[in-house]
This record gives structure tokens, sequence and C-alpha cells, in this order.
């Protein structure tokens, strides 16, 4: 990685960068420093074990890359939402290709706190839902322009054959297993229900848990886009709610989304969103978990909280 590391920094005007690793899953994440200027580079190569294949198939690595940083460009060109903005190499390209094939990219730094830093007020949550909010009311515009991935029904048997090997693997007992193939059922049903509707899709974050919201001086930054795909806006309202701790914390973060958005919020709608996104980590990362000691735990909580009440078709907030 130190290799590809230098070879990456080498494709844009910095002087003399200093690089700190920040994560690596999806994508191999450095703070870069330079001169006086910050800025996040991010090599797109995931650490062994982690897959997004059930996500990806049918699209190129190289294509799904230029398209999130060209959502990110397009939504820091025609809305007010601080991002972090994507910086063009030396050939004026946003996306720069090593010689091994592995795509590089280089992003404004935003200062600020997380959120799992910041100290949640009801401030705080409305501007978080006006903002995912303005994000969503643009992107509405931009139909089918992207070329991403969809959070549906079609992931549903992909994710179900991912729980059969991860319960042959011994890696997910099989009374957790049942639950969760009838919660699949149910998200099933009722994500047909919402199509019924007449709800459109757009594309979403997907990924607004708290270490992708940063603040900044009460200004809102999402983060992290890499997993933005096509999906109903009920997505990521089912990721803002995970912040909430009290149904006055979700009033204040629904109203902010409200008053830029006049959509409709049923949580008959928001649950399957919720259980969706835990089984797409279970799925996914299921081959690593003899790497944490939490695993165990987090499976059974996701299967007592989301999964259970989800398959006896009980809504989540009636057990609450």
């Amino acid at each position: 990685m130190k290799h590809k590391l230098s070879q990456s920094l080498a494709q844009y005007n910095l002087k003399s960068p200093k690089a700190s690793l920040i994560r690596h899953n999806e994508n191999a994440t450095y703070k870069i420093t330079d001169s006086n200027k910050t800025y996040v580079l991010r090599i797109h190569q995931p650490t062994d074990g982690f897959s997004l294949e059930m996500l990806h198939a049918g699209f190129s690595k190289l294509s799904l890359i230029q398209n999130e940083v060209q959502i990110i460009d397009d939504l820091s060109k025609n809305t007010d939402i601080l991002l972090q903005r994507p910086v063009y190499n030396l050939q004026g390209s946003t996306v720069s290709v090593l010689t091994c094939g592995t795509p590089a990219t280089l992003l404004e730094w935003v200062e600020g706190e997380t959120l799992d830093q910041a100290a949640i007020t009801d401030e705080l949550l409305f501007a978080i839902g006006r903002t995912v909010a303005t994000m969503h009311e643009y992107l509405a515009t931009c139909n089918q322009k992207y070329a991403r991935f969809s959070y549906d029904q079609s992931l549903l048997p992909h994710i179900s054959e991912a729980i059969r090997l991860a319960t042959a693997s011994n890696v997910i007992a099989e009374p957790q297993a049942q639950t969760i193939h009838s919660a699949i059922a149910e998200i099933a049903h009722r994500l047909d229900r919402l199509d019924r509707t007449g709800a459109k899709k757009h594309i979403v974050h997907s990924d607004l848990y708290k270490s992708n919201i940063i603040q900044n001086n009460r200004m809102i930054a999402p983060i992290d886009f890499s997993l933005c795909g096509y999906s109903h806006f009920y997505l990521d309202i089912a990721a803002l709610l995970s912040h909430c701790e009290t149904e006055n914390d979700k009033q204040n973060l629904l109203a902010g989304y409200q008053s830029i958005c006049k959509s409709e919020i049923n949580p008959y709608f928001i649950e399957p969103y919720s259980a969706l996104e835990s089984l797409l980590f279970l799925a996914c990362q299921h081959e690593r978990s003899s790497e944490w000691d939490w695993w165990d735990k987090v499976v059974e909580d996701a299967c007592e909280k989301e999964f259970k009440p989800l398959a006896a078709r009980t809504p989540f907030w009636q057990t609450m």
C-alpha cells in the first residue's frame, strides 16, 4: 500500500504532502496535509475480506467511482451543502488510475466534528434533517443520471444466500438465520407496497451514520458517498433516526427534513430500510467476523431489536 500511496500523491499538485491513515474498509482513507491545506485521499482498494460484490455486480469499479465523485461535484455546484469537493489531478480528472489499475481520489478536507463526538441538540437534529432534505431535493431532479446500483428487492436473494453461507460457517446460529429469513420476506412485502404507492426513487447517501456526518459552525457536511445509490428517501431517514434517543429527537430531525421536503413519512416504510442496512452489513462482513469479539452481540441485538419485530409484522416503534 505504501507504493500506491506515493503514486497516488504524485498525481496531484502537492508540494510536500504528509499522509496519516484514517481507516481501511472499502477504501484505504488517508488525511493528507500539504503546507496549510488538508485533503482526504482514498485509494479504492478494500481491505481483505471486505466485499461489496452484491452491490457492485454489473458495474465497473471505475465507473462507480467516477459517478460518485460526479454526484459530490454536482451537489457542491447546485446546493449550499458543505461537502468534501473533489480535487482535479494533473491530467484534469477527478479520478486517478494507478499503474496497477487501482483508482484513487483526492477530496477537500472539511473541518469540524463528527456526530459521535458532537453534543446532539434539537437545533443540530433540525439542521441535519434540513441538510439531507436539501440533498434529496436536488438529487430527485437527476433521475437516472448516474450509473449507480440500487437498494431494492433485487438485493434480497443475494442477502439470503450470504446469510445461508454464514449459517453454514457457524457465524450465524440457525435460529437467528430463521428469524433473518422471515424478516427478509417482510422487507420484500413492504418494499413492494411502497413501490405501489408510486413513490419515486433517486440517489440517496445510504450511509448517514454518525461517523459520516460532520458539524462545522452550525453547518452539516455529509461525507463518504461511496455507498450512495438509488432508493426511496426512506433509506436515509432510517439511518438518521438511528441517532435519535427520544421521541423529541425524532420530531426535531423530521421537522428539519420536512421544512424542505414535504413528503409524508410513514414509519411502516422506515422499518424495512433500517433492517435492510443491518442485513447488508451482516451479508457483506460475515467473512471477517472472526476478527471481531463484538460480532455475536451485534447479530443477537439485530435479531432481537429489528428482525424479530419485523418478522412478526409488528412495527418496531411498538416495541420501544
